[in-house]
């Protein structure tokens, strides 16, 4: 039987950032692990997609990411190294091979 969670590498600003993906079964969309910025500190963390059949395309569909990150719309990495204070609120969504999607709420600070 294979593996079923799908892994991706990345080497982001000095940073290894692991990606993972369970494919099959119902697309759900989780924030990422990480979030907390500091203003001039290289930041990277990913969007947590589970089911739904690869590959995956990521939006921001409501709200903003802090300024100086941005989102990777084929791997679900937000990164870059912010330069405003505050808190951002911002929906994220992902949409699979087969048009499912899902979103979540989320907040980096």
């Amino acid at each position: 039987m294979a593996d079923p969670w799908y892994n991706q590498y990345f080497n982001i600003y000095g940073m290894s950032v692991a990606v993972y993906y369970t494919m099959g079964g119902d697309l759900t969309l989780a924030c990422p692990l990480s979030n907390t910025g500091n203003v001039g500190v290289p930041y990277s963390s990913a969007l947590i997609v589970v089911g739904g059949t690869g590959p995956y395309t990521f939006a921001i569909t409501a709200g903003s990411l802090p300024p100086g990150l941005t989102l990777d719309a084929a791997t679900g990495v937000i990164s870059g190294t912010p330069t405003t204070v505050g808190s951002y609120d911002y929906t994220a969504q992902v949409t699979d091979s087969l048009a499912a999607t899902a979103t979540a709420d989320c907040n980096i600070t």
